[in-house]
């Protein structure tokens, strides 16, 4: 499940829409608002012990993909070549699965 996820990620944040409006409509206001606060107050830990690797510039990382993993990279240098976006982005991939579950 981690290496490989089945589900995309379109589909797992439409679930959690879902049931963010859901709740919202049908919880009354009190019992929203505490269960809203517990849902920030656990991000805001979650996110206080995330991997550092994670808080990487998506642009960059991805600009640095094109000049090392093109063909002209490959022909020149193959000992510097490599899949900079799909290395890279494991972590990531890795957060987005365990988070989902």
């Amino acid at each position: 499940m981690i290496a490989e996820v089945s589900e995309n990620f379109e589909d797992i944040v439409e679930d959690k829409i879902f049931k963010y409006k859901y709740r919202q409509n049908a919880d009354s206001r009190a019992v929203y608002n505490v269960r809203n606060n517990r849902m920030i107050d656990r991000f805001v830990e979650r996110a206080k012990t995330r991997d550092p690797a994670i808080e990487q510039n998506i642009a960059e990382l991805y600009f640095n993909d094109s000049k090392e993993s093109s063909i002209a990279a490959l022909m020149v240098d193959k000992a510097n070549h490599r899949e900079t976006a799909s290395e890279e982005t494991l972590v990531w991939r890795e957060y987005m699965a365990k988070e989902g579950v």
